[in-house]
């Protein structure tokens, strides 16, 4: 029911930008996503409450392992050095 009453306000936001070709306030499309993902989020929430702490722990295990992965891979982009700090 929610999704039904937050799928038109975020069609006639798009709608609306199509038309004007200027953005509204953000907080529209926001505001009418996440009321989009509260039913499916609630469920997953409730399914999560019922999994075994030991796969949880796995699963984030695996999550920070690629999380690690990702920031090394990515250490030049974000991390900046001078020609002289390595020089001395």
């Amino acid at each position: 029911m929610i999704c039904a009453m937050a799928a038109p306000v975020l069609v006639a936001y798009l709608l609306a930008r199509w038309l004007s070709g200027r953005w509204g306030p953000r907080v529209v499309p926001i505001a009418a996503l996440l009321s989009m993902l509260a039913g499916p989020g609630d469920l997953a929430a409730s399914r999560l409450q019922a999994t075994p702490a030991g796969l949880l722990a796995v699963i984030g295990s695996f999550l920070l392992f690629g999380l690690g992965t990702l920031a090394a891979l990515t250490r030049q982009r974000w991390q900046k050095t001078d020609a002289h700090t390595l020089s001395k």
